[in-house]
């Protein structure tokens, strides 16, 4: 019975947790404006950064934005 007690406490907590985190982590998803052309997304550590794409010249251009959000749908 205690088991289920502290289970408890601690969802209630999680969720004033994620009550108090929401704002903060909560992203804008929707339409937007369509790039002009395909765009290539890289991840890889050795051009200095962590998302690239290539230029003209196939050389990487760093993307300065840590973090790519949105839903993988396949």
């Amino acid at each position: 019975m205690k088991e289920i007690e502290a289970l408890q406490a601690i969802a209630h907590e999680l969720q004033h947790i994620t009550k108090a985190l929401a704002p903060a982590i909560q992203q804008t998803l929707g339409f937007g404006a369509a790039p002009k052309s395909q765009v290539w997304v890289f991840c890889n550590r050795k051009n200095a950064g962590v998302w690239y794409t290539l230029d003209s010249q196939s050389q990487p251009v760093n993307i300065e934005q840590p973090a790519l959000t949105g839903y993988i749908r396949k």
